[in-house]
């Protein structure tokens, strides 16, 4: 048994801990994802519309969907939807997609009504 290394001493060809993974990506380097110094605010840039009618309301309804302001999301994207200026498609397209993300869960809402049924029930099968 003394061929076998323990468990407590590394193998000659590990890795050291203190050395650094050959296909580790380096602390200096930004990632391929990251908004760069020169680019527009990164919610803009990724999720709302740039051309339209619409633009502005629907950058700060992106920018309330992502701080988690959800009821400034659904009335921007519903006011955009019923506006008297028809949004374009791509408008259109988002709005209709934040309004279904910030959408009631129907899931939590069968799960609540059975909740109150058994309650319900509990209640007049007591007395």
């Amino acid at each position: 048994m003394a061929d076998k290394p323990s468990v407590d001493e590394p193998s000659a060809d590990a890795p050291s801990v203190d050395e650094p993974r050959a296909d580790a990506p380096s602390a200096d380097a930004p990632s391929a994802d990251a908004p760069s110094a020169d680019e527009p605010d990164a919610v803009q840039r990724v999720y709302a519309p740039t051309d339209g009618a619409h633009a502005e309301a629907l950058s700060k309804a992106s920018a309330a969907f992502v701080s988690g302001d959800f009821k400034q999301v659904r009335s921007l994207c519903k006011a955009a939807l019923v506006s008297a200026d028809k949004p374009n498609d791509a408008e259109r397209a988002f709005a209709s997609d934040l309004l279904a993300r910030t959408a009631v869960d129907p899931m939590a809402l069968g799960v609540a009504a059975a909740l109150v049924l058994v309650i319900v029930g509990l209640f007049m099968w007591a007395y």
